[in-house]
């Protein structure tokens, strides 16, 4: 744990000087992947009363981010088993493809690589998690 103290503090830094979530995931992605296979950074709310799930925000190292403000509707079903895990607190560790049959809705569709996701407890949106997607084919 030791070993991403600084990289712990960075991140916090950058959290506490914006206000905006979509420029905090901006610049915290870029950070994140000095010490992370990260690809992707995606903030996402389960909108259950919608019917979807929504991209709230994103930070993309490589790729372009167009899987911004993306909304997807979603099954009873689907957003039921994300409602659940949500409420578990969990994070999980899959390729994305497991992840799209394990959760769907948890990513937007066609993403590629490894993926951290877990869920945003708090004063932020109900139902809020974060994803981080992996440069293929490294994992974290």
């Amino acid at each position: 744990m030791e070993r991403f103290a600084p990289l712990l503090l960075d991140v916090w830094r950058e959290v506490g000087r914006h206000v905006e979530i979509q420029e905090t995931a901006t610049r915290l992605a870029p950070l994140l992947a000095r010490r992370l296979p990260l690809d992707l950074l995606l903030v996402r709310r389960l909108e259950p009363g919608a019917g979807r799930v929504e991209t709230l925000a994103g930070g993309a190292v490589r790729r372009a981010p167009e899987v911004l403000g993306l909304r997807q509707e979603g099954s009873a079903a689907a957003l039921q088993e994300l409602s659940a895990w949500h409420r578990k607190g969990r994070a999980v560790h899959r390729d994305a493809a497991a992840l799209a049959r394990e959760l769907p809705g948890l990513l937007p569709e066609g993403l590629a690589g490894d993926v951290l996701a877990a869920p945003l407890a708090g004063d932020g949106p109900p139902g809020a998690f974060v994803a981080l997607v992996g440069r293929p084919p490294r994992r974290f």
